[in-house]
């Protein structure tokens, strides 16, 4: 099932037909993972050719696609047994430099292999010119042999990447993502994201190393593809052309890293089918089978769980170091291929409305619905938590939708809300209400005096007192949006964005010292005990709450000035291409808008400094301990962020940050006779996606 979360990146080659799919694959385990995806478009109309070499190995006919074979000077018997002992050196225990060389040995051979079959298959005039009257709508291919973006380049066809990875993380630079190897480990270092010194410097060397090994690998495929283009090409160049990257790669799995917005997660799908379906969880009292990636607070709720009669399988892979036997369960340890195969398959049998909602994009607010209510049923977990960033609910929320599935827990539970006022609210209004209506309990903290925030028949409202009036706060929210349209000298903007901050931060920490001083709404809180806190980090009042009742939270918020957001995720933030606010620049800069774009951080710093550090002597106060403003934002369990890439500038994520761009727009459904009158004008029906008003539509 997990094949059919591909379809809606694949099924796009036409809006309304099928289309014609050309597909270049890399034999081995890359194909086995491929030719899932393959049958399944099959079946949905789409025709698919696999261009292959005639020595293929597990490449084979099928009824789904059309196989077409080109000759290669190298048998297959060659190419077996280089496969064979390539393998066998990856897991040797030799030293470090013995395993470079050989490891330099094995790249050489296989970028000769890789060479003369592409080498064969591009000057195969009988084939190129079959390509090339086909008139294929995308292209398929595994980016480690970059041979299928060759031809996509030269018969300019999209192209959507397929793959694990490429060697020395070419995939990284090619999609302008940050690859720092001060928490990056290198491939074959065995280290985790957590390095001493000693070992950073040793992760910089192997990087250096891989330049070198790769030029020696991919120097041959950048003369052949230049030659073929009739233009200068690198192998950087080649592969920031694809459109779409769907890595078979999953963060329950892998070290954090930064990703780019084209980057598509589809671990998992290269897993086995499972064999024999697990004992069903039923009643009251019976069998749990736990797959745990989890450290202190899935422990104790075993043990919990064990106290009340039920038998408990705990299921670990065998190099999980943290999970160990206890007396409360069995403990099963498994190797990666088999623990793999059951968390995937169990996890895909388990997620709500798959089978309805794979072939239909989600609504902003369904995604941030969904993410919510993982946040308030399941309450703990430090799980896969990059350096540096604080324990909190699972980065990767998968985990806890297999987690749930199995326990039997996924019941509505009690959300607390501490909102931000303005648009803030408008946005986060609509999932509250939707949480509400399935059976949530919400409570929702506000001051008395507000523009927006009224009460509901959805949630529980709380108030407190403030000292200040409506009228005050309308008079300076007006002038501050007023200033931050018009047109002057920097410096006189500086000075106006200074005041205006000052006294909208006056009423975000005066409003909050009110209330932690509300002695009988915090014990209100506190006896509540609430499952989750849903709150805008523009104002760190729910931030400090959330550390006071240790709940995990989910941050709902469009950006946080001074790029704060970027510094609590550990996400890099480069001037280079990351346009700081109100600078009107975009990510293509020149020098000297590059050196404007890293200027604008300094300003940020000192306005930054007091508009949010009141919160850090608040919270160092009411908490009885030192709290810094990244303190406060590091216990984020998720992040969602209102931001669209449709409309974005390009910048890196972290796992737990999920964009919901569109979830602040009116929705307004189309008429069904226009819509039906997109099906005879091709013009009109290609003009729905670029709508940004439009939240939905007719069925199609």
């Amino acid at each position: 099932m997990l094949v059919a979360l591909l379809l809606p990146f694949l099924c796009l080659l036409s809006p309304a037909a099928a289309g014609k799919l050309l597909v270049i694959p890399m034999e081995g385990s890359h194909w086995l993972s491929m030719k899932k995806v393959l049958v399944e478009l099959s079946k949905r109309g789409h025709e698919i050719v696999v261009i292959a070499p005639d020595n293929k190995i597990l490449i084979d006919s099928s009824g789904v696609y059309e196989l077409k074979t080109y000759p290669v000077p190298f048998t297959k018997e060659d190419v077996e047994e280089h496969i064979r002992s390539t393998s066998a050196r990856t897991f040797s225990q030799e030293p470090f430099l013995v395993r470079f060389w050989k490891l330099l040995g094995d790249y050489r051979k296989s970028g000769i292999i890789f060479h003369a079959s592409c080498k064969s298959l591009l000057y195969n005039q009988e084939l190129m010119k079959y390509i090339g009257d086909s008139h294929f709508d995308a292209l398929l291919t595994d980016p480690v042999s970059p041979c299928g973006q060759i031809i996509a380049l030269h018969f300019s066809i999209p192209s959507v990447f397929f793959l694990r990875m490429v060697p020395c993380a070419l995939e990284v630079r090619a999609a302008q993502g940050p690859d720092p190897p001060s928490y990056v480990p290198r491939m074959f270092s065995e280290y985790t994201d957590h390095m001493t010194f000693s070992e950073r410097v040793k992760n910089f060397l192997i990087a250096l190393s891989e330049s070198f090994i790769c030029n020696i690998a991919y120097s041959p495929f950048e003369e052949l593809a230049s030659e073929f283009l009739q233009k200068p090409m690198t192998m950087t160049e080649l592969l920031s052309h694809g459109s779409v990257w769907l890595r078979r790669i999953d963060f329950v799995f892998e070290y954090p890293m930064p990703v780019m917005p084209n980057m598509v997660f589809i671990g998992g799908i290269h897993c086995g089918e499972k064999k024999k379906p697990l004992s069903q969880v039923s009643g009251l009292l019976g069998e749990v089978v736990a797959v745990i990636q989890l450290h202190d607070p899935s422990e104790c709720l075993l043990v919990a769980l064990s106290q009340r009669g039920h038998q408990i399988v705990t299921m670990a892979p065998e190099v999980n170091s943290s999970v160990e036997a206890s007396v409360y369960y069995t403990l099963k340890r498994m190797n990666f291929n088999s623990f793999c195969a059951i968390f995937a398959m169990s996890m895909l049998k388990h997620l709500p409305n798959a089978n309805q909602s794979k072939d239909h994009p989600q609504k902003p607010e369904t995604r941030s619905l969904k993410i919510t209510e993982l946040g308030i049923s399941f309450p703990g977990g430090t799980h896969l938590i990059p350096a540096g960033m604080a324990p909190g609910l699972s980065a990767s929320p998968p985990v806890v939708v297999l987690f749930l599935s199995l326990l039997g827990l996924a019941a509505a539970g009690k959300l607390l809300v501490v909102p931000v006022d303005g648009s803030h609210w408008l946005s986060m209004q609509e999932v509250v209400d939707i949480l509400g209506q399935r059976g949530h309990e919400v409570v929702v903290v506000a001051p008395e005096v507000t523009m927006h925030i009224k009460p509901s028949k959805n949630f529980v409202m709380k108030r407190h007192s403030v000292p200040y009036t409506q009228d005050h706060l309308k008079k300076d929210f007006q002038a501050f949006f007023q200033f931050s349209f018009e047109e002057g000298y920097f410096l006189e903007r500086f000075v106006k964005a200074y005041q205006g901050i000052k006294r909208i931060t006056n009423f975000g920490v005066s409003s909050c010292e009110h209330l932690l001083q509300n002695k009988k709404l915090i014990r209100y809180l506190e006896e509540s005990k609430f499952d989750a806190i849903l709150t805008d980090p523009v104002q760190l009042c729910g931030a400090i709450l959330a550390k006071h009742l240790s709940l995990p939270t989910v941050y709902f918020l469009r950006g946080i000035p001074c790029g704060l957001d970027f510094e609590a995720t550990e996400c890099p933030r480069p001037p280079s291409y990351v346009p700081r606010g109100f600078t009107q620049l975009t990510d293509r800069m020149a020098f000297l808008q590059r050196v404007k774009n890293l200027l604008h951080d300094i300003p940020d710093i000192f306005l930054c400094d007091f508009a949010f550090e009141p919160y850090s002597k608040l919270a160092s106060e009411f908490l009885q301990q030192d709290v810094t403003v990244q303190d406060l934002l590091r216990q984020a369990s998720v992040w969602l962020l209102r931001s669209e890439f449709v409309l974005e500038y390009p910048r890196p994520l972290m796992p737990n940050i999920i964009p919901i761009g569109g979830v602040n727009c009116a929705h307004k459904e189309l008429s069904q006779d226009w819509c039906a009158a997109g099906w005879d004008h091709e013009a009109q029906y290609m003009a729905i996606p670029p709508i940004p008003k439009c939240g939905g539509g007719c069925d199609i």
